[in-house]
Protein backbone atom coordinates (compact mmCIF):
# COMPACT_ATOMS: atom_id res chain seq x y z
CA UNK A 1 0.00 0.00 0.00
CA UNK A 2 2.63 2.49 0.81
CA UNK A 3 6.62 2.76 2.02
CA UNK A 4 5.90 3.26 5.50
CA UNK A 5 4.15 -0.51 5.92
CA UNK A 6 1.08 -2.07 5.95
CA UNK A 7 1.75 -3.01 9.20
CA UNK A 8 1.20 0.17 10.22
CA UNK A 9 -2.33 0.27 9.19
CA UNK A 10 -3.21 -3.12 10.27
CA UNK A 11 -2.33 -2.40 13.82
CA UNK A 12 -4.82 0.61 14.10
CA UNK A 13 -7.63 -1.50 12.15
CA UNK A 14 -7.47 -3.64 14.99
CA UNK A 15 -6.57 -1.06 17.90
CA UNK A 16 -10.55 0.20 16.82
CA UNK A 17 -12.03 -3.53 16.68
CA UNK A 18 -10.96 -3.50 20.12
CA UNK A 19 -12.21 -0.87 21.35
CA UNK A 20 -15.35 -1.39 19.28
CA UNK A 21 -17.68 -1.75 21.89
CA UNK A 22 -16.59 1.66 23.85
CA UNK A 23 -16.22 3.66 20.82
CA UNK A 24 -20.04 2.61 19.87
CA UNK A 25 -21.11 3.29 22.89
CA UNK A 26 -21.89 7.06 22.02
CA UNK A 27 -24.81 8.90 20.20
CA UNK A 28 -25.47 7.74 16.56
CA UNK A 29 -24.30 10.91 15.25
CA UNK A 30 -20.71 10.85 16.75
CA UNK A 31 -20.44 6.50 15.99
CA UNK A 32 -21.53 7.47 11.98
CA UNK A 33 -18.26 9.88 11.72
CA UNK A 34 -15.99 7.55 13.63
CA UNK A 35 -16.45 4.97 11.59
CA UNK A 36 -16.46 7.19 8.36
CA UNK A 37 -13.17 8.09 9.68
CA UNK A 38 -11.94 5.00 9.67
CA UNK A 39 -12.94 4.01 6.43
CA UNK A 40 -11.13 7.08 5.07
CA UNK A 41 -8.22 6.18 7.44
CA UNK A 42 -7.86 2.76 5.68
CA UNK A 43 -8.56 4.05 2.31
CA UNK A 44 -5.39 6.66 2.76
CA UNK A 45 -3.13 4.46 4.86
CA UNK A 46 -0.13 6.35 6.61
CA UNK A 47 1.55 8.74 4.47
CA UNK A 48 4.74 8.42 2.91
CA UNK A 49 7.61 10.59 1.38
CA UNK A 50 5.97 9.89 -2.25
CA UNK A 51 3.25 12.37 -0.50
CA UNK A 52 4.25 15.67 -1.22
CA UNK A 53 3.50 17.01 1.82
CA UNK A 54 5.39 14.40 3.20
CA UNK A 55 8.42 14.15 0.99
CA UNK A 56 10.67 15.25 3.56
CA UNK A 57 9.52 13.11 6.59
CA UNK A 58 9.61 9.67 6.76
CA UNK A 59 7.41 7.55 9.13
CA UNK A 60 8.45 4.04 8.62
CA UNK A 61 9.86 4.61 12.25
CA UNK A 62 6.37 5.18 13.60
CA UNK A 63 4.64 2.08 11.20
CA UNK A 64 6.96 -0.22 12.65
CA UNK A 65 6.43 0.08 16.64
CA UNK A 66 3.48 -1.50 17.38
CA UNK A 67 1.58 0.87 18.79
CA UNK A 68 -1.46 -0.30 21.22
CA UNK A 69 -4.21 1.34 22.91
CA UNK A 70 -3.62 3.55 25.84
CA UNK A 71 -6.40 2.45 28.71
CA UNK A 72 -8.08 4.80 30.61
CA UNK A 73 -5.31 5.60 34.08
CA UNK A 74 -6.10 5.37 37.60
CA UNK A 75 -6.12 8.57 39.18
CA UNK A 76 -2.75 7.38 41.51
CA UNK A 77 -1.10 6.67 37.96
CA UNK A 78 -2.31 10.58 36.44
CA UNK A 79 -1.29 11.92 39.71
CA UNK A 80 2.05 10.37 39.26
CA UNK A 81 2.58 11.21 35.62
CA UNK A 82 1.78 15.00 36.00
CA UNK A 83 4.33 15.17 39.22
CA UNK A 84 7.01 16.78 37.86
CA UNK A 85 6.02 17.05 34.29
CA UNK A 86 7.44 19.86 31.94
CA UNK A 87 5.12 23.16 31.91
CA UNK A 88 2.52 21.24 34.70
CA UNK A 89 1.83 24.19 36.48
CA UNK A 90 1.21 27.36 34.90
CA UNK A 91 -0.97 28.95 38.15
CA UNK A 92 -4.34 29.10 35.81
CA UNK A 93 -7.08 26.92 35.73
CA UNK A 94 -5.79 23.26 34.36
CA UNK A 95 -7.79 20.66 32.59
CA UNK A 96 -5.37 17.61 32.96
CA UNK A 97 -5.43 15.23 29.97
CA UNK A 98 -3.60 11.88 30.89
CA UNK A 99 -2.96 9.26 27.84
CA UNK A 100 -5.95 10.96 26.19
CA UNK A 101 -8.44 11.10 28.85
CA UNK A 102 -9.79 13.97 31.22
CA UNK A 103 -9.11 13.61 34.52
CA UNK A 104 -11.36 15.33 36.61
CA UNK A 105 -10.13 14.77 40.07
CA UNK A 106 -6.96 16.08 38.99
CA UNK A 107 -8.08 19.35 37.03
CA UNK A 108 -8.72 22.96 38.89
CA UNK A 109 -10.89 23.95 35.81
CA UNK A 110 -14.61 24.21 37.29
CA UNK A 111 -17.99 24.09 35.08
CA UNK A 112 -17.35 27.51 34.35
CA UNK A 113 -13.94 30.28 34.17
CA UNK A 114 -14.67 33.52 34.17
CA UNK A 115 -18.21 32.70 32.15
CA UNK A 116 -16.49 30.50 30.08
CA UNK A 117 -17.61 26.82 30.27
CA UNK A 118 -15.31 23.71 30.09
CA UNK A 119 -16.14 20.39 30.19
CA UNK A 120 -14.62 17.13 29.28
CA UNK A 121 -14.64 16.05 25.76
CA UNK A 122 -16.40 12.87 26.75
CA UNK A 123 -18.71 14.42 29.19
CA UNK A 124 -19.78 16.64 26.48
CA UNK A 125 -20.90 14.61 23.91
CA UNK A 126 -22.60 12.32 27.11
CA UNK A 127 -24.48 15.77 27.82
CA UNK A 128 -25.38 16.30 24.39
CA UNK A 129 -23.69 19.94 24.29
CA UNK A 130 -25.01 21.22 20.69
CA UNK A 131 -21.52 22.85 20.07
CA UNK A 132 -19.92 19.42 19.75
CA UNK A 133 -21.94 17.43 17.05
CA UNK A 134 -22.08 21.32 15.22
CA UNK A 135 -18.22 21.60 15.40
CA UNK A 136 -16.69 18.21 15.35
CA UNK A 137 -15.03 17.48 12.44
CA UNK A 138 -16.19 20.42 10.46
CA UNK A 139 -12.89 22.08 10.14
CA UNK A 140 -10.75 19.12 10.44
CA UNK A 141 -10.72 17.60 7.18
CA UNK A 142 -10.65 13.88 7.14
CA UNK A 143 -10.48 13.48 3.26
CA UNK A 144 -6.68 13.84 2.81
CA UNK A 145 -5.32 14.09 6.13
CA UNK A 146 -4.85 10.36 7.41
CA UNK A 147 -4.23 11.46 11.11
CA UNK A 148 -7.42 13.95 11.35
CA UNK A 149 -9.28 10.67 10.30
CA UNK A 150 -7.20 8.56 12.80
CA UNK A 151 -8.05 11.02 15.48
CA UNK A 152 -11.92 11.45 14.65
CA UNK A 153 -12.01 7.48 14.75
CA UNK A 154 -10.26 7.29 18.29
CA UNK A 155 -10.97 10.48 20.40
CA UNK A 156 -12.45 9.18 23.39
CA UNK A 157 -11.72 11.95 25.53
CA UNK A 158 -10.40 15.75 25.57
CA UNK A 159 -11.77 18.75 25.98
CA UNK A 160 -14.45 21.33 25.12
CA UNK A 161 -14.12 25.22 25.81
CA UNK A 162 -16.92 27.55 25.18
CA UNK A 163 -16.90 31.36 25.46
CA UNK A 164 -20.21 32.37 24.78
CA UNK A 165 -21.68 35.66 23.27
CA UNK A 166 -19.96 38.91 25.23
CA UNK A 167 -17.86 36.76 27.11
CA UNK A 168 -14.44 38.14 27.97
CA UNK A 169 -11.99 35.26 29.93
CA UNK A 170 -9.90 36.74 32.53
CA UNK A 171 -7.52 33.72 33.18
CA UNK A 172 -6.10 31.71 29.98
CA UNK A 173 -7.10 27.93 30.65
CA UNK A 174 -4.55 25.69 30.16
CA UNK A 175 -4.57 22.35 28.67
CA UNK A 176 -1.87 19.92 30.16
CA UNK A 177 -1.24 16.42 27.93
CA UNK A 178 0.53 14.06 29.67
CA UNK A 179 1.51 10.44 27.56
CA UNK A 180 2.59 7.60 29.47
CA UNK A 181 3.56 4.13 27.91
CA UNK A 182 2.66 2.18 30.94
CA UNK A 183 5.52 -0.61 30.16
CA UNK A 184 4.74 -0.65 25.90
CA UNK A 185 4.34 2.13 23.14
CA UNK A 186 0.81 3.29 22.49
CA UNK A 187 -0.92 6.27 20.69
CA UNK A 188 -3.16 8.58 22.34
CA UNK A 189 -5.95 10.69 20.68
CA UNK A 190 -6.94 13.64 22.53
CA UNK A 191 -9.66 16.30 20.70
CA UNK A 192 -10.00 20.05 21.80
CA UNK A 193 -12.66 21.99 20.84
CA UNK A 194 -12.43 25.69 21.54
CA UNK A 195 -15.70 27.78 20.35
CA UNK A 196 -15.85 31.68 21.28
CA UNK A 197 -19.21 33.34 20.55
CA UNK A 198 -19.62 37.05 18.88
CA UNK A 199 -17.59 39.48 20.68
CA UNK A 200 -16.01 37.60 23.23
CA UNK A 201 -12.66 36.71 24.18
CA UNK A 202 -10.27 33.54 25.57
CA UNK A 203 -7.20 32.16 25.66
CA UNK A 204 -6.26 28.44 25.83
CA UNK A 205 -2.53 26.98 26.54
CA UNK A 206 -2.31 23.67 25.10
CA UNK A 207 0.61 21.78 26.54
CA UNK A 208 1.88 18.59 25.51
CA UNK A 209 4.22 16.44 27.47
CA UNK A 210 5.51 12.97 28.47
CA UNK A 211 6.99 10.62 30.99
CA UNK A 212 7.24 7.89 28.63
CA UNK A 213 10.71 5.69 28.29
CA UNK A 214 10.36 4.33 25.14
CA UNK A 215 8.47 4.47 21.83
CA UNK A 216 4.88 6.65 21.37
CA UNK A 217 2.95 8.46 19.81
CA UNK A 218 0.56 11.62 20.10
CA UNK A 219 -2.15 12.62 17.95
CA UNK A 220 -3.99 15.95 19.35
CA UNK A 221 -6.52 17.53 17.05
CA UNK A 222 -7.68 21.28 17.68
CA UNK A 223 -10.99 23.23 15.99
CA UNK A 224 -11.21 26.44 16.77
CA UNK A 225 -14.19 28.36 16.04
CA UNK A 226 -13.79 32.63 16.14
CA UNK A 227 -17.34 34.04 16.03
CA UNK A 228 -17.74 37.72 14.94
CA UNK A 229 -15.68 39.95 16.70
CA UNK A 230 -14.10 37.36 18.89
CA UNK A 231 -10.47 36.86 20.02
CA UNK A 232 -8.78 33.93 20.83
CA UNK A 233 -5.45 33.28 21.89
CA UNK A 234 -3.73 29.81 21.62
CA UNK A 235 -0.50 28.33 22.56
CA UNK A 236 0.24 24.60 21.92
CA UNK A 237 3.43 23.77 23.15
CA UNK A 238 5.37 20.30 22.06
CA UNK A 239 7.44 19.02 24.84
CA UNK A 240 7.65 15.28 24.11
CA UNK A 241 10.77 12.96 24.91
CA UNK A 242 13.58 11.43 22.74
CA UNK A 243 11.34 8.58 21.52
CA UNK A 244 8.52 10.49 21.19
CA UNK A 245 6.23 10.98 17.91
CA UNK A 246 4.15 14.21 18.15
CA UNK A 247 1.23 14.53 14.98
CA UNK A 248 -0.70 17.07 15.63
CA UNK A 249 -3.11 19.91 14.29
CA UNK A 250 -4.93 23.10 14.69
CA UNK A 251 -7.83 24.68 12.49
CA UNK A 252 -9.58 28.00 13.09
CA UNK A 253 -11.91 28.81 11.26
CA UNK A 254 -13.11 33.02 11.55
CA UNK A 255 -16.22 35.04 11.35
CA UNK A 256 -16.63 38.84 10.19
CA UNK A 257 -13.83 41.26 12.33
CA UNK A 258 -12.12 38.37 14.92
CA UNK A 259 -8.68 38.09 15.82
CA UNK A 260 -6.72 35.23 16.10
CA UNK A 261 -3.09 34.28 17.59
CA UNK A 262 -1.76 30.63 17.37
CA UNK A 263 1.61 30.06 18.18
CA UNK A 264 3.07 26.92 17.87
CA UNK A 265 6.01 25.89 20.15
CA UNK A 266 8.51 22.44 19.73
CA UNK A 267 10.89 21.62 22.24
CA UNK A 268 11.58 18.70 22.35
CA UNK A 269 10.80 15.13 20.96
CA UNK A 270 11.93 12.63 17.94
CA UNK A 271 9.45 13.90 15.76
CA UNK A 272 7.11 16.24 15.54
CA UNK A 273 4.70 17.27 12.68
CA UNK A 274 3.00 20.33 13.22
CA UNK A 275 0.16 21.74 11.31
CA UNK A 276 -1.70 24.97 11.25
CA UNK A 277 -4.97 25.57 9.25
CA UNK A 278 -6.58 28.96 8.94
CA UNK A 279 -9.61 30.04 7.19
CA UNK A 280 -10.57 33.97 7.43
CA UNK A 281 -14.12 33.41 6.54
CA UNK A 282 -15.76 36.86 7.68
CA UNK A 283 -14.78 40.26 6.10
CA UNK A 284 -11.75 42.13 8.15
CA UNK A 285 -10.45 39.51 10.29
CA UNK A 286 -7.21 38.86 11.57
CA UNK A 287 -5.07 35.81 11.64
CA UNK A 288 -1.50 35.63 13.46
CA UNK A 289 0.66 32.77 13.27
CA UNK A 290 3.39 32.12 14.74
CA UNK A 291 5.96 29.37 15.47
CA UNK A 292 9.30 28.47 17.05
CA UNK A 293 11.10 25.30 16.54
CA UNK A 294 14.54 24.03 18.62
CA UNK A 295 16.04 20.93 17.19
CA UNK A 296 18.75 18.79 18.87
CA UNK A 297 20.76 16.18 17.58
CA UNK A 298 18.57 13.52 16.30
CA UNK A 299 15.60 15.33 16.34
CA UNK A 300 13.36 16.14 13.43
CA UNK A 301 10.26 18.92 13.30
CA UNK A 302 7.85 19.26 10.53
CA UNK A 303 5.57 22.68 10.72
CA UNK A 304 2.70 22.72 7.92
CA UNK A 305 0.81 25.81 7.90
CA UNK A 306 -1.70 26.64 5.49
CA UNK A 307 -3.78 30.20 5.74
CA UNK A 308 -7.12 30.82 3.45
CA UNK A 309 -8.59 34.64 2.62
CA UNK A 310 -11.52 33.67 2.07
CA UNK A 311 -13.01 37.05 2.52
CA UNK A 312 -12.30 40.60 1.96
CA UNK A 313 -10.30 43.30 3.60
CA UNK A 314 -8.74 40.23 6.01
CA UNK A 315 -4.97 40.31 7.38
CA UNK A 316 -2.89 37.53 8.16
CA UNK A 317 0.84 37.33 9.80
CA UNK A 318 2.96 34.26 9.95
CA UNK A 319 6.40 34.30 11.50
CA UNK A 320 7.84 30.87 11.91
CA UNK A 321 12.09 30.53 13.40
CA UNK A 322 14.06 27.71 13.77
CA UNK A 323 16.74 26.69 16.07
CA UNK A 324 18.77 24.06 14.53
CA UNK A 325 22.31 21.72 15.98
CA UNK A 326 23.75 18.46 15.45
CA UNK A 327 22.09 16.69 12.95
CA UNK A 328 18.64 17.83 13.13
CA UNK A 329 16.36 18.27 10.81
CA UNK A 330 13.84 20.45 10.02
CA UNK A 331 11.18 21.64 7.56
CA UNK A 332 8.71 23.52 6.63
CA UNK A 333 6.14 24.49 4.49
CA UNK A 334 3.68 27.39 4.49
CA UNK A 335 0.92 27.93 2.19
CA UNK A 336 -1.32 31.09 2.23
CA UNK A 337 -4.42 31.02 -0.43
CA UNK A 338 -6.05 34.22 -1.54
CA UNK A 339 -9.52 33.47 -3.23
CA UNK A 340 -11.01 35.04 -5.71
CA UNK A 341 -13.26 36.87 -3.64
CA UNK A 342 -10.71 38.32 -0.75
CA UNK A 343 -9.94 41.56 -2.37
CA UNK A 344 -7.55 44.11 0.15
CA UNK A 345 -6.07 41.05 1.46
CA UNK A 346 -2.66 42.02 3.45
CA UNK A 347 -0.88 39.27 4.03
CA UNK A 348 3.09 38.51 5.07
CA UNK A 349 4.97 35.47 6.28
CA UNK A 350 8.42 34.32 6.61
CA UNK A 351 10.40 31.32 8.24
CA UNK A 352 13.92 32.31 8.95
CA UNK A 353 16.76 29.37 10.29
CA UNK A 354 19.43 29.14 12.23
CA UNK A 355 22.12 26.84 11.60
CA UNK A 356 24.65 25.90 14.59
CA UNK A 357 26.16 22.74 13.12
CA UNK A 358 27.33 21.91 9.23
CA UNK A 359 25.16 18.61 9.87
CA UNK A 360 21.91 20.15 10.36
CA UNK A 361 19.01 20.20 7.22
CA UNK A 362 16.48 22.24 6.78
CA UNK A 363 13.66 22.08 3.93
CA UNK A 364 11.47 25.37 3.74
CA UNK A 365 8.33 26.33 1.28
CA UNK A 366 6.72 29.21 1.13
CA UNK A 367 4.11 29.11 -1.01
CA UNK A 368 1.86 32.20 -2.27
CA UNK A 369 -1.34 31.12 -4.51
CA UNK A 370 -3.48 34.78 -5.49
CA UNK A 371 -6.36 34.77 -7.43
CA UNK A 372 -7.69 38.18 -6.34
CA UNK A 373 -6.16 41.10 -7.96
CA UNK A 374 -5.94 43.81 -5.33
CA UNK A 375 -3.97 41.95 -2.65
CA UNK A 376 -0.90 43.34 -0.50
CA UNK A 377 1.08 39.64 -0.01
CA UNK A 378 5.44 38.72 1.05
CA UNK A 379 7.05 35.66 1.45
CA UNK A 380 10.16 35.10 2.46
CA UNK A 381 12.94 32.40 3.86
CA UNK A 382 16.24 32.28 4.92
CA UNK A 383 18.65 29.57 5.90
CA UNK A 384 21.98 30.56 7.47
CA UNK A 385 24.65 30.03 10.44
CA UNK A 386 26.16 32.32 13.31
CA UNK A 387 27.02 35.99 12.21
CA UNK A 388 30.98 35.56 12.77
CA UNK A 389 31.10 39.56 12.66
CA UNK A 390 28.46 40.00 15.42
CA UNK A 391 29.89 36.89 17.91
CA UNK A 392 33.48 38.89 16.90
CA UNK A 393 31.40 42.30 18.32
CA UNK A 394 30.23 40.58 21.54
CA UNK A 395 33.73 39.04 21.45
CA UNK A 396 35.73 42.27 21.53
CA UNK A 397 33.03 43.29 24.88
CA UNK A 398 34.98 40.66 26.74
CA UNK A 399 32.11 37.63 26.49
CA UNK A 400 33.55 34.47 25.37
CA UNK A 401 32.35 32.42 21.96
CA UNK A 402 30.25 30.18 23.48
CA UNK A 403 28.24 32.71 25.46
CA UNK A 404 27.89 35.24 22.86
CA UNK A 405 26.70 32.53 20.26
CA UNK A 406 23.99 31.96 23.00
CA UNK A 407 23.35 35.76 23.17
CA UNK A 408 22.72 35.76 19.22
CA UNK A 409 20.34 33.12 19.34
CA UNK A 410 18.38 34.71 21.94
CA UNK A 411 18.34 37.98 19.96
CA UNK A 412 17.41 35.61 17.01
CA UNK A 413 13.62 33.69 18.44
CA UNK A 414 12.78 36.90 21.00
CA UNK A 415 10.56 38.02 17.99
CA UNK A 416 8.86 34.74 18.62
CA UNK A 417 8.86 34.34 22.21
CA UNK A 418 7.91 38.29 22.61
CA UNK A 419 4.56 37.26 21.40
CA UNK A 420 3.47 34.66 23.94
CA UNK A 421 1.71 37.19 26.39
CA UNK A 422 1.31 34.58 28.66
CA UNK A 423 4.15 35.07 31.43
CA UNK A 424 3.54 32.01 33.36
CA UNK A 425 4.25 30.34 30.07
CA UNK A 426 7.24 32.40 28.36
CA UNK A 427 9.12 31.72 31.88
CA UNK A 428 9.08 27.98 31.44
CA UNK A 429 10.16 28.71 27.70
CA UNK A 430 12.87 30.91 28.59
CA UNK A 431 14.13 28.40 30.94
CA UNK A 432 14.01 25.93 28.11
CA UNK A 433 15.91 27.96 25.66
CA UNK A 434 18.29 29.13 28.17
CA UNK A 435 18.60 25.17 29.20
CA UNK A 436 19.51 24.67 25.43
CA UNK A 437 21.75 27.16 24.86
CA UNK A 438 25.60 26.98 25.15
CA UNK A 439 25.97 28.96 28.30
CA UNK A 440 22.75 29.34 28.98
CA UNK A 441 23.11 30.07 32.78
CA UNK A 442 25.79 33.08 31.63
CA UNK A 443 23.24 34.57 28.84
CA UNK A 444 20.45 34.31 31.05
CA UNK A 445 22.73 36.68 33.79
CA UNK A 446 23.99 38.65 31.10
CA UNK A 447 20.39 39.76 29.76
CA UNK A 448 18.83 40.71 32.99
Amino acid sequence: MNDAGIGGVESFLANFRALEDELAAGPQWLVDRRRAALDRFAKLGLPTTKHEDWRFTNLRGLAGTGLGVAPRPSVDIAREAIHGAPFADLGCPRAVIVDGHFVRELSSVEDEIDGVRVMGFAEAVEAGVDIVEAQLGKHAAIESDAFNALNTAFARDGLVVHAPDGVAAERPIHILSVTTTGGAPVATHGRYLIVAGTSSQVTVVETHVSTAAGPYLTNPVTEIVAGANAHVDHYRVQAETADGYHIGSVHTWQDRDSVTSTQTLSVGGRMARNGAVVTLGGTAGEANLNGLYLVGDGEHVDNHTTLVHAAEKCSSREVYKGVLDGDARAVFHGRIVVEQDAQETDSYQTNNNLLLSDAARVNTKPQLEIYADQVKCSHGATIGQMDDDSVFYLRSRGIDRQAAEGMLIFAFVSEVLDGVRVDALREPLEDRLFAWLPQGDVVREALR
